[in-house]
C-alpha cells in the first residue's frame, strides 16, 4: 500500500505538470472494490484495450439472483495514443477513490490537437435470477445489469414478471 501511495502522488505530480493536463473528474458516491480491483481494471487500458469490464465479490442477490461488483474503464484517444496512461489511472484512483471516497472518475488530457480520455468505475450491479438463466442458454455475459446503488428496487419489478 505504501508503495502505491508514493507512486500515485508522484503520479500525480507528473499530471499535473503536463501540458492540457486536469484534475480527475470525479462522480459516484461510494467506493466499490479495492485499489488493488482498480488497478487491475485500468492495467487492461495501458496494456492496449479500448474497454474492460470486470466482476468481483459475487454474491447471492435479492429473489434468487446475483450481484457483483462491476469494475469498468475505457480509453478514447486520437490516434490511441496512450500517453499519460498510469498517470491518468493514479490520478482517478488516488483523487477520487482513496481521498474522496467515490466509485470512480475520469481525467483528460489534451495538447497540440492530440486528446486522451480515461474513465474508470466500479459499481454494484445486480442481476434478476431469470436474466442470469436467460443468460446462460443464450451465452450472454453481461447485458441488461442495472446499478444496484440506484435500481435496488428493479429486481422486485424484474422478478415479478
Amino acid at each position: 500500500m505504501k508503495s502505491f501511495t508514493a507512486v500515485s502522488v508522484l503520479a500525480t505530480a507528473l499530471a499535473a505538470l503536463a501540458p492540457g493536463a486536469s484534475a480527475a473528474s470525479c462522480y459516484g458516491s461510494a467506493t466499490w472494490g479495492s485499489v488493488q480491483e482498480y488497478q487491475t481494471t485500468a492495467s487492461a487500458i495501458c496494456r492496449g484495450s479500448e474497454s474492460y469490464t470486470g466482476q468481483s465479490d459475487c454474491q447471492r442477490g435479492p429473489v434468487g439472483g446475483q450481484c457483483c461488483t462491476q469494475h469498468e474503464a475505457w480509453f478514447k484517444g486520437t490516434r490511441g495514443r496512450r500517453d499519460y496512461c498510469w498517470d491518468a489511472f493514479n490520478n482517478i484512483i488516488a483523487q477520487c477513490i482513496q481521498k474522496e471516497g467515490r466509485n470512480g472518475g475520469e481525467w483528460t488530457w489534451s495538447s497540440g490537437g492530440l486528446t486522451q480520455n480515461y474513465y474508470l468505475q466500479s459499481n454494484r450491479v445486480c442481476r434478476s435470477k431469470r436474466e442470469l438463466q436467460h443468460n446462460a442458454i443464450n451465452g450472454v455475459i453481461s447485458e441488461g445489469a442495472f446499478n444496484a446503488t440506484s435500481d435496488a428496487t428493479s429486481v422486485e419489478t424484474e422478478e415479478s414478471k
